[in-house]
């Protein structure tokens, strides 16, 4: 009796493989192959405003942010190493705490609402993020305890809902006086801090099942490769022309998600 478990898996494998890699799993490979890049170079937020939209549409809202947000999660851990000796933790822990704590509240609302209304809501905050990149405006308040927790709440509930982090992480982080690699370390940390507990939340609502692990971890390596090159290309590539290229995808990615 204890092997029925294992034996039902193992008699599923077909179904699940061919439920798994289909033409919808192709795409997303593209999808990821550009993301990687994105996330390497920009630290993590740009990679999930561009292909959260897009998997939404290719696997519904909830497996599209299940599967970006595990494949997200494995290629950003090799940026983690370096980004923890650049930052304080005692400047990060409000934010990280808020973060963690509004992710599950915008989780509970993404498996409970309707897809395609979750889909829109997907669509409008990446163009709204799309706009608040390109405007280039950053945050010049108070940047006490308080107001780390406000940033990373709304980021948290973001991520929750949407699979998106980083807008608010960037406006935020950028805005601080500090050299761009301490603030695209703050950026590594706080996304993949984000990416944990949306991981988690999906898992306990029942949202991140089989087939949505079975395409992250395939996805993972090609993502991984992706990122490290993105990565390399930060301390070589100018920042004008991959900035002007990313928005314009962004916008694009919205606009489906909205639109179709």
């Amino acid at each position: 009796m204890a092997r029925a478990p294992t034996h039902r898996f193992v008699s599923r494998m077909p179904e699940l493989f061919t439920e798994a890699f289909n033409l919808s799993f192709l795409y997303a490979a593209l999808v990821f192959a550009i993301a990687g890049v994105m996330h390497g170079y920009t630290g993590g937020f740009g990679s999930g405003l561009f292909a959260v939209p897009l998997l939404a549409l290719l696997f519904g809202p909830v497996g599209g942010i299940a599967v970006g947000s595990l494949t997200s999660l494995l290629g950003s851990a090799q940026l983690v190493p370096a980004a923890t000796r650049l930052v304080s933790w005692r400047h990060m822990a409000p934010l990280m705490i808020a973060q963690m704590i509004m992710v599950p509240v915008g989780a509970a609302l993404l498996v409970s609402l309707d897809a395609t209304l979750v889909r829109r809501i997907i669509g409008v905050l990446v163009l709204l993020s799309g706009v608040l990149l390109a405007t280039g405006w950053t945050y010049h308040g108070r940047r006490g305890p308080m107001m780390r927790a406000t940033a990373g709440g709304i980021a948290g509930f973001m991520g929750g809902i949407a699979g998106i982090t980083g807008p608010v992480l960037v406006a935020y982080f950028l805005s601080a006086p500090e050299r761009p690699e301490i603030q695209r370390a703050r950026i590594v940390l706080a996304v993949f801090a984000g990416l944990i507990v949306i991981q988690v939340s999906l898992f306990v609502a029942g949202g991140a099942g089989a087939v949505s692990v079975t395409r992250a971890l395939a996805l993972a390596p090609m993502f991984m490769a992706a990122t490290w090159f993105g990565a390399r290309l930060f301390a070589r590539a100018p920042l004008t022309w991959f900035r002007k290229v990313s928005l314009v995808m962004l916008f694009g990615s919205g606009a489906a998600a909205l639109l179709v």
